[in-house]
């Protein structure tokens, strides 16, 4: 039952071969929805969305008495009495956080997040070995004799606190530059960032690089472009982390409180990389990513172990 708003034709198009029934709920009012679901005679409900855009957690509270379960979509509790129960793992949603939760968690393996990205046709060029990186700095832009930190998530992400420690790690890597997206928050944001940039004594026009996202046949592959990636703190990188090391580019995180901010730990963790990439503080943070940066053999050894990770998946039937 696909949700408004699921106009991927190519997806839409797997997903619908792939089940016995396919069933568009996208525009039906909330009655003939349930009908609908009611004539399948369901016996689980997942929820994809939780409160993102495209949601209809009504739907969901009209079927308390089926089992109804969160997954993916919505990185953290609902806090609702409709939803029993959310599939996660003990490294996004630690056992001991129960009380945080009303539903019951549902603990998989090493991580829930999980992703296609070997058999997805928008990753076709990483798809082959020596294909990383796919892209080279200059041709997104970036200086071909840098090492390039990057941070493809959405800027209102990027705290003060996580900010300066960037800013302390340019200033002890020369040359460096960081790679910022501007997506929703577009030029204020830039404006924002460069201004304090320049309050650390860190030059925008040379050490920070801002691009909007790209085409989606490219968002992954461009990525490859960067050296390391730089998470963020209080809501961690998720699908864009899962791009990151699939392109063979290896992150530094660190685990917050919530659920949201413990997701890259958790993809780490789900690609047997949690010791290396896992920062308990920002301190560790900082020191993680200068010894991974100056240290060519060690960032090389990290990558090389994503994409034999990566090509591993490749060779595995989807």
């Amino acid at each position: 039952h696909t949700p408004e708003g699921a106009d991927d034709d190519r997806l839409r198009n797997t997903i619908a071969s792939g089940s016995d029934a396919f069933v568009d709920l996208g525009g039906l009012p909330l009655r003939e929805a349930a009908e609908k679901v009611l004539e399948q005679k369901i016996s689980i409900m997942v929820d994809m969305n939780g409160y993102t855009q495209h949601s209809r957690p009504e739907l969901f509270a009209l079927f308390s008495g089926t089992p109804t379960i969160s997954f993916l979509g919505f990185s953290n509790s609902l806090m609702s009495e409709f939803m029993s129960g959310i599939a996660t793992d003990a490294v996004a949603s630690p056992p001991e956080h129960q009380q945080f939760y009303s539903e019951g968690m549902l603990l998989l393996p090493k991580t829930f997040y999980l992703a296609d990205h070997a058999h997805s046709w928008h990753t076709k060029e990483l798809l082959r070995p020596g294909a990383v990186p796919a892209y080279r700095k200059s041709q997104v832009g970036l200086q071909e004799s840098a090492f390039v930190f990057a941070c493809f998530n959405q800027p209102f992400k990027i705290s003060p606190q996580v900010f300066e420690v960037w800013m302390r790690i340019l200033h002890k890597v020369p040359g460096s530059q960081i790679w910022i997206l501007k997506l929703n928050e577009g030029a204020a944001a830039e404006e924002n960032l460069r201004l304090e940039a320049t309050r650390h004594g860190i030059d925008p026009d040379k050490r920070l690089f801002f691009t909007g996202s790209a085409a989606l046949e490219d968002h992954v592959a461009y990525k490859s472009a960067a050296d390391l990636l730089l998470d963020t703190d209080l809501y961690n990188a998720h699908s864009t982390a899962a791009d990151a090391l699939f392109a063979g580019v290896p992150m530094i995180t660190l685990a917050g409180s919530r659920m949201a901010s413990r997701i890259a730990s958790s993809i780490a963790n789900g690609v047997g990389m949690k010791q290396l990439m896992v920062a308990r503080n920002l301190q560790e943070y900082e020191q993680i990513t200068l010894k991974l940066a100056l240290n060519p053999f060690l960032l090389a050894k990290a990558k090389r172990q994503l994409v034999c990770l990566s090509l591993r998946f490749i060779a595995s039937p989807p």
